[in-house]
């Protein structure tokens, strides 16, 4: 990330969690640039909000949505698996509760016309998903280049 991220450099951090990512790129993109910080989880949002705010990292935007392939209201559990990240919900959990729901949005319709240089994404195994929103931004001449979970 060091060799490749410049001052004034645009970065998308999908699937934010606490900010350990956003606040790295932060400090390479400087005042000038911008993180787009998605967590849909409460939680993880309180928490990135925070380090955001503790940190002075006035480069990092945090956005409380979830990124798909369409707009719509998106469901996740919030916390409970034995990572104590989200996940999406098993059959059964709609109809017994702990389940929640959050705007979700598509990146090509988010983001508008601002040009990335960076994109992370981890999101629980909705990455595919999530890439399938960002068709126009992945088909421009100059796509931003993609870190994703394993």
């Amino acid at each position: 990330m060091r060799r490749y991220l410049r001052p004034g450099d645009a970065v998308l951090d999908i699937g934010a969690r606490e900010g350990r990512f956003a606040l790295a790129a932060a400090s390479l993109v400087g005042i000038d640039g911008r993180i787009d910080a998605f967590e849909p989880s409460p939680s993880l949002r309180r928490k990135l909000a925070e380090t955001v705010r503790q940190q002075h990292a006035t480069a990092i935007v945090v956005h409380g949505r979830m990124v798909g392939g369409q707009a719509q209201l998106g469901r996740f559990v919030d916390g409970t698996g034995k990572s104590g990240r989200r996940r999406p919900p098993l059959p059964g959990e709609l109809m017994i509760g702990g389940v929640i729901g959050v705007e979700c949005v598509r990146l090509d319709q988010a983001m508008g016309e601002r040009r990335y240089a960076l994109m992370k994404i981890d999101i629980a195994g909705g990455e595919l998903v999530a890439l399938k929103g960002a068709e126009q931004i992945l088909r421009e001449a100059n796509a931003p280049a993609m870190l994703g979970a394993t």
